[in-house]
């Protein structure tokens, strides 16, 4: 599962703090986003009569998973249906803990917040991947009819990972007769058409295909 954001936001739809670990391009804007999720809140509470009802949503092909802790709730972005309650729970907890008489009278100012961002990293480097790439995920199948019509000079690195499915420079490496130089050369341009994504996984580049996000 690869993790996109975090957000905290207070139950009527302030921003209280969000760390994004994409491209802000591809994920709502924090306002419209923190309102587009009280207003589903407020349909779902309306529809079963239950608080806090709405556990996830999914939007553009992002599955936004909630939880409530009182009088905000944590926001969890990620390329993945199921459910990181253990994230969801320790960052919701751990800020609860740190912030709960900032948050009984809480007027707005978000860099009270600035410290917490610490550990939102200790806590989803733990449990998630986390997405450096400039796109959500690759947006192209990689397969051997593709890899044929490439440019020569990709064919083999492409084919490497495409064997590998999800692969660190040096695991790539392993795989070929490159040097280092040349193979992050062909890394980057194989991003650039939209063929692999990059995520951090344990505080390395993890390069991976289509194939693997959409198991």
């Amino acid at each position: 599962m690869v993790l996109y954001a975090v957000y905290l936001i207070t139950n009527d739809g302030r921003e209280m703090m969000s760390e994004i670990f994409q491209s802000p391009k591809n994920i709502p804007n924090n306002t419209i986003l923190s309102a587009l999720l009280t207003a589903f809140q407020a349909m779902s509470e309306d529809l079963t009569k239950t608080p806090g009802a709405a556990e996830q949503l999914n939007l553009s092909g992002l599955n936004y998973h909630i939880q409530f802790f009182g009088n905000f709730q944590v926001v969890l972005v990620t390329d993945h249906e199921s459910r990181p309650a253990k994230v969801l729970s320790t960052i919701g907890w751990r800020f609860f803990k740190n912030y709960a008489e900032v948050l009984t009278n809480w007027t707005g100012n978000q860099n009270l917040f600035n410290d917490f961002r610490e550990d939102i990293h200790q806590v989803v480097k733990k449990h998630l991947d986390v997405d450096i790439s400039s796109s959500l995920d690759p947006t192209k199948i990689l397969d051997t009819a593709t890899i044929f019509n490439m440019e020569t000079k990709l064919r083999n690195t492409a084919l490497a990972i495409l064997t590998l499915e999800q692969a660190t420079v040096a695991e790539i490496l392993d795989e070929l007769t490159l040097e280092k130089d040349k193979l992050l050369e062909h890394l980057v341009e194989l991003q650039e058409l939209g063929f692999i994504g990059i995520k951090d996984h344990e505080g390395e580049d993890m390069y991976f295909t289509a194939s693997l996000v959409q198991q």
